[in-house]
């Protein structure tokens, strides 16, 4: 299982109403078969690229690509952390199902399994990242969980640890 540590050089790109500590909802297991792999409350965030001299994510340029929620227009913004915080990172099919491994959740249904999002934020970790080779790689099935509906390389962030938020714009979307 890969571990890094959060640094000064951590930049997110986010979209959607501008993120604030006072609103943010600490991830939590999913609830529903609706959001089955994925978990409820946090924060997602893409990493920031420069993609054709335009600041991007795989993330908006998936949206683009698939014409997801066209044209809809939505603020972009830049998180930062600075903090010294573990996060989770999957970038193989080893750190895929060493995670699955640690975190399944035992008491969720034999059909449909999930993880345990809300250990890992105990266990002390701020967030889960899947890199793009993480993304091709969590495809296949480990234990009967897939991260199929994690459409590209992304962070889902348990805890609040961003210090600098600024707004780079608004995007259409699709």
């Amino acid at each position: 299982m890969t571990i890094i540590r959060a640094c000064s050089s951590g930049t997110h790109l986010f979209v959607g109403d501008q993120p604030q500590r006072g609103r943010f909802c600490r991830a939590r297991n999913p609830q529903t078969m609706r959001r089955l792999q994925k978990p409820t409350g946090g924060l997602w965030t893409s990493p920031l690229k420069m993609i054709a001299d335009e600041q991007c994510s795989p993330w908006i340029r998936w949206c683009r690509e698939h014409h997801f929620r066209a044209g809809t227009h939505r603020a972009t913004w830049i998180l930062t952390t600075t903090s010294a915080r573990s996060i989770l990172v999957i970038d193989s099919a080893s750190d895929f199902a060493n995670v699955i491994c640690e975190y399944r959740d035992l008491l969720s249904p034999p059909l449909l399994p999930t993880l345990e999002f809300e250990r890992m934020y105990s266990d002390g970790f701020a967030g889960l990242h899947l890199t793009e080779r993480g993304c091709s790689a969590s495809r296949q099935p480990v234990n009967g969980i897939d991260f199929f509906h994690w459409t590209v390389s992304s962070t889902i962030w348990f805890d609040w640890i961003f210090d600098k938020i600024s707004v780079i714009g608004s995007l259409t979307q699709g």
